[in-house]
């Protein structure tokens, strides 16, 4: 969307910024060194289709290693400084990402939350689903080492859903 292609461009105007993603639909023409994009290895099954019922069934994204994996033998012999990820709606491939990328390459992983994650009860029924999704949401967070949101609601809702610091 137009926030994460407008980050992009802004750290691309001092910084050399290269794109990893699943759902690259640009409004806007990036400014940036590559874009990378990945397709879901369920074909024909949208990723928020697959992660609903991965989370349902399991309460983990196992299908997201396939593409992770993809990712990570693109940027061998790549160095990195940051890893930037953005999440939102049901797309949280990027933290995991994220995660991996910081593991592997041992860089800092900053995330920025564009929507609350999960989303608030009455937006999603409190059911299994939903507490599942939570969780998750708490064991990958703490991996990230700063979280950002845009405004405080968001902070104050999120210090509810995930016990981290540095938000």
């Amino acid at each position: 969307g137009m926030v994460v292609e407008s980050m992009a461009n802004a750290l691309a105007e001092s910084n050399t910024v290269d794109i990893y993603t699943i759902n690259f639909k640009p409004s806007i023409t990036p400014i940036v060194n590559k874009v990378e994009q990945y397709k879901y290895p369920i074909y024909g099954v949208p990723y928020t289709k697959y992660l609903s019922l991965s989370i349902r069934l399991f309460g983990k994204d196992f299908l997201s290693n396939f593409v992770i994996s993809s990712i990570i033998n693109d940027i061998k012999g790549i160095k990195y400084d940051i890893v930037l990820s953005f999440v939102y709606g049901f797309y949280y491939i990027g933290a995991l990402a994220g995660n991996i990328v910081k593991e592997k390459l041992q860089i800092p992983h900053f995330s920025y939350f564009i929507d609350p994650i999960p989303a608030p009860e009455g937006w999603l029924k409190p059911n299994m689903f939903y507490r599942r999704l939570k969780t998750y949401t708490r064991d990958f967070s703490q991996k990230i080492d700063k979280i950002a949101l845009s405004n405080f609601k968001m902070v104050e809702y999120q210090k509810t859903i995930i016990d981290h610091n540095n938000m």
